[in-house]
């Protein structure tokens, strides 16, 4: 199916989309948080930290509710999988996608990471505190939902309406603050590597390039910790 045409007007739908990451995000962490206080009889400060500390099931979830939201919104406005960028990749959406991820692994290696801990010490590009197997099934549910929604619903709709700019500009300001949490240098960087997927989206026109790039550079700090 094609995308929606340019002279509709914005349907509420997708705003709804964009900022369903939030809710869900909070409705999980906040019912993980009150499962430690009502059961684990921990006082709510504990029970946030420790909900905050094991991340993996509310995170997971969270993102697993925005990925069937999102669906059912672009279900609702005519457009299947294949016309948010879920078509079948090519060897080139592939290539380009390691490719890209192993360039702006070595820029945030030398560069930007270091520039981020410099104003967030905390800021963990490893995921210590996560096992391997943890990290790469959080990190990929939380990919796979996030390009879904913002470069692929979010960003076809928006672009056949207002243009490329536009939805980059769009689904970048949405994006960005979903890692506030550790800090406003994590924000500006998501800022840059939002626009860097929304720019492979249009350059290759597949999910798959975007969602390969995202998964690997959210990665491979962990992986390369370990060898």
């Amino acid at each position: 199916m094609n995308a929606p045409n340019a002279r509709t007007p914005w349907p509420p739908r997708v705003w709804l989309a964009l900022v369903a990451p939030v809710f869900f995000l909070g409705l999980c962490v906040s019912l993980a948080s009150a499962w430690h206080h009502l059961v684990g009889g921990l006082d709510w400060a504990a029970a946030n930290a420790a909900a905050n500390q094991a991340p993996v099931v509310p995170v997971s979830a969270g993102f697993g509710m925005t990925a069937l939201f999102t669906w059912m919104m672009a279900r609702k406005d005519g457009l299947s999988l294949a016309a948010l960028g879920w078509q079948r990749p090519t060897p080139g959406d592939v290539a380009v996608g390691v490719g890209a991820a192993a360039v702006l692994m070595a820029l945030n290696a030398a560069l930007l990471y270091p520039l981020v801990q410099q104003a967030q010490p905390s800021f963990d590009p490893t995921l210590g505190s996560l096992s391997l197997p943890a990290a790469l099934w959080m990190m990929t549910i939380a990919a796979a939902s996030e390009d879904t929604l913002f470069r692929g619903y979010a960003f076809t709709t928006l672009q056949a309406r207002r243009g490329t700019v536009a939805a980059t500009v769009i689904t970048t300001v949405f994006y960005a603050p979903l890692g506030g949490g550790q800090g406003w240098a994590l924000v500006l960087w998501a800022v840059w590597f939002g626009v860097v997927l929304c720019a492979l989206r249009v350059w290759r026109r597949s999910l798959w390039t975007v969602g390969i790039t995202h998964v690997l550079v959210a990665l491979g700090p962990k992986v390369l910790s370990l060898v």
